[in-house]
Formats: C-alpha cells, structure tokens, sequence
C-alpha cells in the first residue's frame, strides 16, 4: 500500500512516513499538512514498502514504526543506513524511551526515538504538532555517513566482550 502524497517542494523538508496502522500514518499526515516548513513526500505500511518508497521519493527524514509485519523498523533501519543513510525518528507503541531496544535504535542510526503513547496524553494537537515539527527540522540537518555492515563468521567473537568471557 505505498503512496506518494505530494511531491517534493523547494525549501521544505520532506518526509516518508512509515507505519503499519493507516490511523497513526493519518494523524502524522495530519500533523504536517498545514506545515509551511515540511511536506509529506509518500507513505508505507512496512519496511519493503518504505525501501522501495525511499528510493523513488529520496525524503529528507523518515518517520518509521518499530513493529511491522513483513519487515519491522529496525531490519529497514539497518538496511536503510546501509545503502541510503537518511535520518530518521523511530517510532514505537511498545518500546519506552530510555529502554535497551530504544538505545539499539540509536545504536542502528537513528537520529531520534518517539513513544506513540503521547497521543493518549492530555496535551493539545498544536503541542504533539511543534514537537514533531521541531523533531523533524532537527533531524534534516543532520548528515549520515554509510554504515559498514557487520559480518561474523561462525565461532569468531563479534565484540572485545564475547572474547573476555570464553
């Protein structure tokens, strides 16, 4: 269910949301909509989809959930930083900031990490609006470099730690 909403415009930070729940895609559309500073360059419901999304709208950010079917964030995300290193705010519903998988995001070339459990806080819709606005301007400045990716054999330590504890 790939979608491309708008196409890119000149000045504006542009944006692939990715989530499998078209409720969460929708109210990040929504939020952005009446931005003057960010557009919405396509949708994806999975991390293929979001691949493929990527390479034919090139976003400036991405915003992308955790938990997919077919392929989640962080197998995307890993992918992503890879061959096409873009920055992107992970989302989740069920991972808290602060927690060891929130950090593997960071770890994995995350540029920032959301909670989705702040639409059920009592906060206004201009609030949850100026955070990811401003989570987003941030995020587009940053620049990424490639990621190596990481191969082990079989029976070779993948860190200085494993070594220490044969």
């Amino acid at each position: 269910m790939q979608s491309v909403k708008k196409s890119k415009k000149e000045g504006k930070v542009s944006i692939l949301i990715v989530d499998d729940s078209l409720v969460f895609r929708k109210f990040l559309g929504d939020i952005f909509d009446d931005s003057e500073e960010i557009t919405v360059a396509g949708e994806a419901q999975n991390g293929i989809e979001a691949l493929d999304m990527i390479l034919k709208t090139k976003p400036d950010v991405i915003l992308l959930d955790m938990e997919m079917p077919l392929m989640d964030g962080m197998t995307a995300l890993q992918h992503l930083m890879i061959h096409k290193p873009t920055p992107t705010i992970m989302f989740s519903s069920l991972t808290e900031k602060g927690t060891a998988r929130c950090f593997d995001t960071m770890k994995n070339g995350a540029v920032d990490f959301v909670c989705k459990n702040f639409i059920f806080q009592k906060n206004s819709l201009q609030t949850y609006q100026k955070l990811l606005i401003d989570k987003v301007k941030k995020a587009s400045q940053i620049k990424l470099k490639a990621k190596e990716p990481v191969f082990t054999s079989p029976g070779t330590p993948r860190t200085t730690a494993d070594a220490e504890q044969r």
